[in-house]
C-alpha cells in the first residue's frame, strides 16, 4: 500500500482523467461532485480561493464559490487572469496568503502527494480550509480497480489513498477534519441508460453504506500552531521558479471577477 501511493502506471496522467470525465460514467460522477461542492462552497469564505489541478477548463469547481478572488493552478494551463501555469511541488503563491484550497482529484495523480500537502499547508492562512476529492480505492469500485489498474486505464491507475490514510496525513500536519462524505454508489458501468436505471442506489448507499462510495470528500481546516516551526534547509527556494513567474502576494494574486 505504501509503495503503491507513490507508484503510477507510465500512462497514468491527469490529462487522461479529462477524457474519462467526458464519458457517461465520468459525467455522472462529476455531476454528483458538483452538487456536493456547490453545497460545500457556501461554507467557504475569505478573499482568496486556490484550486490546484484542473478538471474541466470550461467549468471548474472553483467557479461555484462565492469567494471573489479565485485562482487555478495547473501545469497544462496557459497564462491569463485567474490562471497560473505551474507544477504542484513548489507553488508560486505567497506563504499564509490563501483562505481556502481545493484539491479535486489532484493528490492521487501527484508524483509527490506529501510535498503537495506541505505546500498547501504553507500557503493556507491559519484556520484556512482544505477541500479534497479523491477516488476511494477500497469502496464498491475496488474489484474493477484491481483488474483495470494493470492496464493503466483511467481513473483506475490513480494512486490508492484511502480516507483513513488521508486523515492520518492531515492530522500529522496539524489539520483537523471537520466534514467528510462519500459520493457515488453505483457500479462503474459505461452505459448512461444503465446508470440512470441504478440511480436509486445513491440514496441507499449514502444512508446505509457510506464506506462503499466511489469518491470521498474531506474538508479540513489548518489549526493555529502555538509553536514556532523551524523551516528545513531542503525547502525549495522560491527563486528557482521560472523567470517571469513572480510569487503572488495577498495583494497581487491574479483573480477572476464574479
Amino acid at each position: 500500500m505504501a509503495a503503491e501511493t507513490h507508484t503510477h502506471h507510465k500512462h497514468c496522467h491527469r490529462e487522461g482523467l479529462h477524457h474519462w470525465l467526458a464519458t457517461p460514467l465520468g459525467r455522472e460522477v462529476r455531476r454528483q461532485e458538483g452538487l456536493f461542492l456547490e453545497e460545500l462552497m457556501n461554507e467557504v469564505f475569505g478573499y482568496y480561493l486556490l484550486q490546484i489541478g484542473s478538471l474541466d477548463w470550461e467549468n471548474e469547481p472553483l467557479a461555484q464559490s462565492r469567494v471573489r478572488h479565485r485562482v487555478l493552478i495547473d501545469p497544462g494551463l496557459g497564462s491569463g487572469p485567474g490562471y497560473i501555469q505551474s507544477g504542484f511541488e513548489d507553488l508560486p503563491v505567497a506563504t499564509d496568503s490563501v483562505d481556502a484550497v481545493l484539491l479535486p482529484h489532484t493528490l492521487e495523480f501527484a508524483d509527490h502527494p506529501h510535498q503537495l500537502l506541505r505546500e498547501v499547508d504553507r500557503v493556507l492562512i491559519p484556520e484556512g480550509k482544505l477541500i479534497v476529492l479523491l477516488f476511494n480505492p477500497w469502496g464498491l469500485w475496488a474489484p474493477w480497480r484491481l483488474w483495470l489498474r494493470r492496464k493503466g486505464e483511467q481513473p483506475w491507475c490513480a494512486s490508492a489513498i484511502s480516507p483513513l490514510r488521508l486523515r492520518d496525513w492531515l492530522s500529522l500536519m496539524g489539520f483537523e477534519v471537520e466534514a467528510g462524505r462519500g459520493l457515488f454508489f453505483r457500479p462503474p458501468f459505461k452505459r448512461a441508460a444503465l446508470l440512470n436505471r441504478l440511480s436509486f442506489m445513491e440514496d441507499v448507499g449514502s444512508r446505509w453504506l457510506p464506506p462503499l462510495a466511489a469518491v470521498y470528500a474531506i474538508m479540513a481546516f489548518k489549526r493555529i500552531s502555538t509553536l514556532t516551526p523551524i523551516r528545513p534547509r531542503w525547502t525549495p527556494r522560491r527563486s528557482q521558479l521560472a523567470a517571469g513567474l513572480a510569487e503572488p502576494t495577498a495583494r497581487n494574486l491574479p483573480h477572476v471577477e464574479n
